[in-house]
């Protein structure tokens, strides 16, 4: 076993681990592992967003087929992300 393997696989037992160590009591290993747990999820949603939808479907129908009728749907469609934003989420009601 080479040590990239190791690590990996040490890293994966100790998340292992933290997680089920809120069996006994809520603490700062159980919180690291969901927050990192929460946050490697969230980026593999944007990416697979990003892949499987905006730029195969969008971008792509934009630039290469030149359907100009899907500009308005992608504008309509970044307002919505505007609602992570406290000082611009009145943006976000637009397209609903």
């Amino acid at each position: 076993m080479d040590m990239t393997t190791f690590l990996w696989t040490t890293f994966g037992i100790y998340l292992t681990i933290s997680i089920f160590s809120f069996l006994y009591k809520d603490n700062p290993f159980y919180k690291f592992s969901e927050h990192l747990f929460v946050g490697v999820s969230a980026g593999y949603f944007v990416v697979i967003l990003w892949h499987n939808g905006l730029a195969t479907n969008l971008l792509n129908r934009l630039v290469q087929d030149h359907l100009w009728s899907y500009f308005i749907p992608g504008i309509a469609g970044l307002m919505m992300f505007t609602r992570f934003s406290k000082q611009y989420g009145w943006i976000s009601r637009w397209p609903l």
